[in-house]
């Protein structure tokens, strides 16, 4: 006996919560008017002796102490949880099968130690969540997705054994078991004044938390950057890894492609939807400014490599040159939609 749920592969894979909760909701166009509404906004950390932690900013989950979180604010998912310890009970293997049946995706951490398709296995330690959307029972392997190599997200088949060792190697403390069904019914309606109030607060800096009613987030944001000054704190790291004193985030980069590939695929679909019009200029500005990044992406993995500090001119030649490109196109969009 075998089922899976349906998913896509999402447009955006930079984090595991995003590319776990896209996969689920864009198997249709529906979800389209939500993820334009909600995708703009950009949120890093303003201490440079912390993590950049870049990330988009989908409204803020404060008891979780995270940025953000889409599998919590998407109104496509139903969700449930389940304690760490249900296995106590049963074997985990059969609650997932069970969960899967009754049509839940499974969003869980797990440690790749054990898991065969990962990197990790039997390397390193790498504690991380899993996303687990069907089985097979006579081949005994469940059907799911994570970053297994290299950092790129993948769907990928995992024995039944593998994974209940994986699950079981997990300490009790940690976060449970998260369920999430889709939602079909919902219906959302592409939201202009979000749109335009995000671009507006990507573009001059501001915290955009009011426009989601996330405001009650315990003094958790005021530490927070976002928007542009996302991208001058980038700036401000190249800067200090040419001069020998800071290693960049890694997921930074991966990041700001996501963002600059989204923001591309919205303009296409607004100018589809009638929405702006037709504008090839600020289409072909966007695709120019995801271009640039993927070179700055790219150059940035030959230093990783390399550690040729020649590379990091260059890397900040380009990085100032497509911010100051985004900051004009950015403008040009707001007025598009203001018409």
């Amino acid at each position: 006996m075998e089922k899976i749920l349906a998913v896509s592969f999402p447009p955006i894979t930079s984090y595991s919560h995003h590319a776990t909760c896209l996969s689920i909701i864009s198997c249709n166009d529906k979800y389209l008017p939500w993820f334009f509404s909600n995708y703009i906004q950009l949120i890093a950390s303003a201490d440079l002796d912390l993590p950049t932690s870049l990330d988009f900013y989908v409204g803020t989950a404060p008891w979780l102490a995270i940025n953000s979180y889409s599998l919590l604010n998407c109104p496509f998912l139903i969700r449930e949880t389940l304690p760490r310890n249900i296995n106590d009970r049963k074997d985990i293997v059969d609650i997932f099968i069970d969960c899967i049946d009754n049509g839940f995706y499974i969003y869980t951490e797990v440690e790749g130690f054990y898991i065969k398709p990962y990197a990790a296995y039997q390397s390193f330690e790498f504690m991380h969540p899993i996303f687990i959307y069907g089985y097979n029972k006579e081949k005994k392997f469940f059907y799911t997705a994570d970053f297994f190599v290299n950092g790129i997200f993948k769907f990928e088949k995992c024995s039944f054994e593998d994974i209940k060792k994986g699950y079981e190697e997990i300490p009790g403390y940690n976060w449970g078991i998260e369920l999430y069904k889709y939602n079909g019914d919902v219906e959302v309606a592409l939201n202009k004044e979000l749109i335009i109030g995000s671009l507006e607060d990507y573009l001059h800096s501001k915290r955009s938390s009011p426009r989601y009613r996330c405001d009650l987030t315990f003094g958790l944001l005021e530490e927070k950057i976002y928007g542009v000054d996302t991208l001058k704190r980038i700036q401000t790291e190249i800067q200090m890894q040419k001069e020998g004193e800071y290693i960049i985030d890694y997921r930074v980069l991966p990041v700001l492609l996501d963002h600059k590939k989204f923001m591309r695929i919205m303009i296409q679909n607004l100018m589809q939807q009638k929405i702006i019009q037709q504008c090839t200029s600020l289409s072909d500005t966007f695709l120019g400014i995801e271009d640039k990044v993927t070179v700055v992406r790219n150059m940035y993995l030959r230093y990783f490599i390399t550690k040729n500090k020649l590379l990091l001119n260059e890397i900040e030649s380009r990085f100032s040159t497509f911010v100051g490109m985004e900051e004009s196109a950015m403008e040009s969009l707001i007025k598009q939609l203001l018409k």
